[in-house]
Parts: structure tokens; sequence; C-alpha cells
């Protein structure tokens, strides 16, 4: 019988969401090159400069597609997926919050960048909670 919890539909929800917008980001950050990003924005054609924008952009794709098979895989590799998603995806938002300081027009690139890098950090945090449950 198919048990339905309200929090779990929630956790997974944000998971699913959080998911879907990196994928979103990183796809934009793959396709792009550099005449484009000076373009677009100069704090992604500044960021171009330090760290290749296409690189990053295949880790956080990577990342959030772990995170997002998490939630329809429901073994302990649920867990080891989301330690491993939410922290490689929250290390690439902290480096593009962190890379933003200076860069960025707006502040709001920069604590988007950093609440998003949180979030993903959470959600690792929970992977790691859900693992140490299970061995209890």
């Amino acid at each position: 019988m198919l048990q339905l919890n309200i929090a779990t539909i929630g956790f997974d929800v944000l998971i699913i969401s959080t998911s879907i917008i990196g994928m979103i980001k990183s796809i934009e950050w793959i396709n792009k090159n550099t005449s484009e990003l000076k373009n677009a924005s100069i704090f992604y054609y500044n960021i171009s400069e330090v760290v290749d924008i296409q690189i990053m952009g295949w880790l956080l794709l990577v990342s959030c597609f772990l995170l997002l098979i998490s939630v329809f895989i429901r073994t302990p590799n649920e867990f080891r997926l989301m330690i491993l998603g939410g922290l490689v995806s929250g290390l690439v938002y902290f480096a593009f919050g962190i890379l933003a300081v200076d860069n960025a027009s707006l502040y709001a690139t920069y604590y988007n960048n950093l609440i998003n890098g949180w979030v993903q950090i959470i959600i690792a945090g929970m992977g790691a909670i859900g693992i140490w449950k299970t061995k209890v």
C-alpha cells in the first residue's frame, strides 16, 4: 500500500524544483561561448576568464541530475545520491556566489547563488541524516 507523508512529498518537491532550475541554468552555461557571454552579462564574461563556465555547467548538470533521480530511488542509495549531488551543486553555486561579489551588477545575483548553495548543502545534510537514521 502506498504511504503518503506530507513532509516527504514537500521535500521531494523541493529537490525536484531545485534540480530542474539548476539543470536549466547549467544548460545555458554549457551552450554559451565567450562572445555570447559578453553580450549576455559582463558577470558571466568575467567569470569565464577565471573558470571555464562550460565545465561548471557540466558539473552542475550532473549533480542536479543525481539529485533529481534520488527522488525516484527509494533505497539507501537515495541518500548517497542526495549527498553527492547536493555537495557538488552547492559548491558550484558557492563558487559563483563568491565570484559574484565583485563582478555582478546586482546583489541579487550574489544572494541568489549563495541561497541556492545553502539549499543544496542542506539537501546533502538531509541525505547524511537519512543514512545515519537507516544505520541506527
